[in-house]
């Protein structure tokens, strides 16, 4: 590929995309973080549809809504919040590209607010991969953005 010629999402997504459903628990969803060392998990319908995207922030917002003041005892209660439903936490709706956009306008995206990744799906909302934001920094770098 060449600087300026026309790379859509589609292709320089990553197709192994961890997902989890509105009504995973957030220690289930925690632990999937963990184990695909990823910060952020598209929440998705029975059919793969996105609904919305579960962050590790919403994670620690969702600490601190259930307690807020700082101390010792925080830790038992914060213990709880695992059980708490993804779609309790989740940030919706999610912002996404689809699988035929310009990948610049996905990577402008990407760090115009801050995201480390941005899910991509196809004209039915399906999730159907994930662009990431070392990717991107990386094609730019290589000469293909």
């Amino acid at each position: 590929m060449q600087c300026g010629e026309l790379i859509r999402a589609l292709e320089m997504m990553k197709t192994h995309v961890q997902r989890v459903s509105p009504d995973t628990k957030l220690t289930e969803a925690t632990d999937l973080m963990d184990l695909y060392q990823v910060s952020a998990l598209p929440v998705v319908s029975e059919t793969g549809t996105l609904i919305g995207i579960l962050t590790e922030r919403d994670i620690v917002a969702a600490l601190f809504t259930a307690e807020s003041a700082l101390s010792a005892e925080s830790f038992s209660v914060w213990r709880d919040v695992g059980q708490t439903l993804v779609q309790d936490a989740m940030t919706a709706p999610a912002l996404y590209v689809m699988e035929d956009s310009d990948v610049r306008a996905a990577v402008l995206l990407l760090l115009e607010r801050g995201l480390k990744r941005i899910p991509v799906v196809n004209a039915n909302t399906v999730v159907i991969g994930v662009l990431n934001r070392v990717d991107a920094l990386q094609a730019l770098f290589e000469g293909q953005l």
